[in-house]
């Protein structure tokens, strides 16, 4: 049950950490300075040391960011840790009446439990991905409870540290496995159970950078299913180099974990069943084909990227919020069926799916789609506004909620679900994106 204990923790809440101990350049290991590592909940690294690196620090204002820098701290439960810090960007304040300057620096990225030189160093085998949806995408069933007349029995199932539900080798030989584990422990007098879903990642010769692209190549499909844009957690990566040998001289791995920055600091999800697109349940059977048709064919990323800032939140709706829309899909008529006029190619999108109940796109909207791509797109005199047929305010956000609906039809049908199938998982999803 250890192994993936990591996995538990990172559920809860992220709260500010410190670690606090010395702090040096891997060129000069001898100049180490004291100082404290800030990692915020959303991932922001500050490292503020009591001095700097070099005798002349304090005046050299011009001076390069540094690539990496070393530290062995330590951690809020008094553990020692070896901590690497890449693109590091310092400032100093300096008082003349100090016989040292503070150096701050905030870093773009961090692992903590290891040090290596490079993000791109093929250091690791190994990644574990925290996603707080995916434990309602695809629900976990290690822990089940049984309820009788005086009592109540709960049992966790803690065969294996991990039992895998489904799994994707890719072209570039990794393999994306959904894994789901449960875990307990104790505080007298209370126990506490957890069970959690969490994406596992495995490639021999592994870069740092390689796990966070493969991090947030699933968080982007994921966002589909969710119909809202999700953001990876907790990354936890493995290496072969620091471990330690355990009974039956079985190496333990110790956790290593990647922090950056995150834009997103709630880490839980409250995203309801009924109002997803589809569950793990609804592709079980297709989904490395699935996966893999998204993760090789580049000319769907930007239309995909559209269409999930479509279903970021935001406060006003604007034009720019049609065209993200609108732009998505004329590039899927130009990339994936004949290329025509715009009007043409756009009314044969519409009828490839006609048999779709959620789509109400008419032939008047989709002439005031050509107008309104045209005078936003371009930036018109207003004076054209009328004669483009152009519109505004709400009308516009009605045509844009309507066009939203047919480019998810044009990705799930990317992703190779007939108009059956499609129909389907629009006609029992609650989600109010589709309540054009």
């Amino acid at each position: 049950m250890h192994r993936y204990i990591i996995c538990e923790e990172a559920t809860a809440q992220m709260e500010t950490i410190i670690y606090k101990g010395y702090w040096w350049l891997p060129t000069s290991p001898d100049d180490k300075v004291a100082g404290a590592l800030t990692v915020e909940p959303c991932g922001n690294l500050k490292l503020e040391l009591f001095g700097g690196f070099g005798p002349d620090e304090r005046f050299d204002f011009e001076r390069e960011p540094d690539k990496v820098i070393y530290g062995r701290c330590y951690a809020p439960n008094e553990h020692m840790k070896d901590i690497s810090l890449f693109e590091c960007y310092s400032a100093i304040s300096l008082n003349f009446s100090s016989d040292f300057p503070l150096t701050r620096y905030s870093c773009h990225y961090a692992l903590i439990g290891f040090h290596t030189d490079s993000m791109r160093n093929p250091d690791f085998f190994e990644a574990s991905v925290e996603l707080a949806e995916l434990a309602r995408w695809c629900p976990p069933s290690n822990i089940s409870t049984q309820i009788k007349d005086s009592s109540i029995t709960v049992t966790l199932d803690h065969s294996e540290d991990k039992k895998t539900v489904a799994s994707v080798v890719l072209d570039d030989g990794s393999t994306l496995k959904l894994n789901q584990g449960g875990s307990y422990k104790t505080e007298y007098p209370s126990v506490y159970f957890s069970q959690y879903t969490f994406l596992e990642v495995t490639k021999e010769n592994m870069t740092g950078i390689d796990a966070l692209i493969a991090a947030k190549k699933f968080e982007r499909f994921l966002s589909l299913a969710m119909l809202s844009p999700v953001e990876h957690g907790r990354i936890t990566l493995r290496s072969r180099k620091c471990f330690q040998m355990v009974d039956d001289n079985n190496p333990y791995y110790h956790p290593i974990e990647l922090v950056t920055s995150l834009y997103r600091t709630e880490r839980t999800s409250s995203t309801r069943r009924n109002n997803m697109l589809f569950t793990y349940d609804d592709v079980a059977m297709n989904l490395s084909e699935m996966y893999k048709r998204f993760h090789t064919e580049m000319n769907i990323s930007q239309i995909w990227d559209n269409l999930i800032d479509s279903l970021e939140k935001k406060r006003v709706f604007t034009s720019n919020d049609f065209l993200v829309v609108i732009q998505a899909l004329d590039g899927f008529s130009i990339r994936f069926r004949e290329e025509q006029d715009f009007l043409p190619q756009l009314t044969a999108l519409r009828d490839e799916f006609k048999d779709i109940k959620r789509l109400k796109l008419t032939d008047d909207d989709l002439k005031a789609a050509r107008g309104s791509r045209n005078y936003y797109s371009h930036i018109l005199k207003i004076e054209k506004k009328e004669q483009k047929q152009a519109l505004e305010g709400g009308k516009l956000l009605d045509l844009t909620e309507k066009l939203r609906v047919l480019l998810i039809c044009c990705v799930l049908n990317f992703l190779g679900m007939d108009n059956e199938k499609i129909n389907a998982l629009l006609d029992k999803c609650n989600n109010q994106i589709l309540q054009s």
